[in-house]
């Protein structure tokens, strides 16, 4: 190979991955809420599928992720500046929320 053709090899690989990635469509934020009351933000899942927890922080790096099926409960738990996230039971601690940090919960579409 020579060495010209390499960033347009790696420009091409580049564009592939990128185009690779899934769609993600928000269900339920967490923005910063008054803590001196506790606070419960909980939705049903509308789709079966994959759903990923995402931190303002990393806003492209997933926190948590869980399959559901439609109806079972995710969201948001916030008890002063302590905020858990939560998906089938199961809560998960949000250690940057006290810190000024977002959270939503996404599901990846399906793609046709």
């Amino acid at each position: 190979m020579k060495w010209p053709l390499i960033p347009v090899v790696v420009l091409a690989i580049a564009g592939a991955l990128a185009g690779c990635q899934a769609e993600m469509k928000q269900v339920v934020t967490l923005d910063r809420v008054d803590g001196s009351q506790p606070y419960d933000q909980m939705v049903a899942a509308p789709e079966k599928g994959t759903y990923y927890l995402y931190s303002s922080k990393k806003p492209n790096e997933a926190v948590y992720h869980t399959d559901l099926k439609r109806g079972e409960q995710l969201g948001f738990h916030v008890s002063g500046d302590r905020a858990q996230a939560i998906a089938k039971g199961i809560r998960i601690e949000l250690s940057d929320y006290s810190e000024g940090a977002n959270y939503v919960w996404k599901r990846e579409e399906k793609k046709e």
